[in-house]
């Protein structure tokens, strides 16, 4: 039985004949991570200042972890209506996604976001607003989660379609 299969069955409940494993730290892994980059050539490894394609800028911190956004593009909500939102179907996003989808092998397929749509939202907006948001202006947080939820299934049904209908699962904070 291939890893897919042990993990579609343990999914289903349906008598796998083990636990999927997923522990890359131990060698042992079930399933497949695939992601997209993102077009402005922002990644996890960026020195110093850096906006992403959202237009948060990041900065790294002493401590060695993945830094944090220090500007937020809609931190006044007055710029929403001129807020430039990224672009789903930009081709730069999937540059060497097929390559990377033929690596799986018979494993599980797990397309991973990165940022879910909560930490995007308050990434945008800057936590406290965000916060402040969820009550004062709910039609505005309504409008903005669903703009990045359209803009994930984008992303998602564009890699399933380039994947040849491979990947199993979306995955997302």
């Amino acid at each position: 039985m291939t890893s897919r299969e042990i993990v579609k069955r343990a999914i289903t409940f349906n008598d796998p004949p083990r636990l999927p494993m997923k522990f890359d730290i131990v060698g042992v892994n079930d399933c497949y991570d695939v992601w997209t980059v993102d077009p402005t050539g922002w990644d996890w490894a960026f020195q110093g200042r850096r906006a992403d394609e959202w237009g948060c800028v990041w900065e790294k911190t002493t401590l060695a972890n993945t830094g944090q956004v220090v500007e937020h593009p809609l931190a006044d909500l007055s710029r929403l209506r001129s807020y430039r939102w990224p672009d789903p179907e930009d081709p730069r996003r999937y540059a060497g996604f097929v390559e990377q989808i033929s690596g799986a092998g018979d494993r599980f397929v797990m397309f991973c976001f990165g940022h879910g749509i909560w930490e995007r939202l308050h990434m945008l907006l800057g936590m406290e607003n965000a916060m402040r948001a969820l009550v004062r202006h709910k039609d505005v947080v309504h409008e903005l989660l669903d703009r990045i939820l359209d803009h994930h299934l984008r992303v998602l049904r564009r890699c399933q379609e380039l994947a040849g209908g491979r990947i199993d699962a979306a995955a997302m904070g």
